[in-house]
């Protein structure tokens, strides 16, 4: 997981043990995205408390910042 304090205002961009095809580089949540506070709670909410996730992304969105399939989050699910 990595965050980039200038480029696009906060992103946050995170791979997964096991990706979907067109998602194969991870995803990112747009620091200035109206719910990226709450994406990014329930995400490391699962990563500390060791529950697993599905992650729903964009492939039609793929992050600029990136050389690769990087989709756009728009729903995590914690279970």
């Amino acid at each position: 997981m990595g965050t980039y304090s200038e480029y696009g205002n906060g992103d946050i961009s995170f791979q997964v043990e096991s990706p979907v095809s067109g998602c194969n580089s991870g995803f990112w949540i747009g620091g200035g995205d109206p719910g990226a506070k709450y994406l990014l709670s329930i995400l490391l909410s699962a990563k500390h408390s060791g529950s697993e996730v599905v992650i729903y992304g964009d492939k039609d969105r793929f992050w600029a910042g990136s050389g690769g399939e990087v989709c756009h989050v728009y729903c995590i699910v914690e279970y």
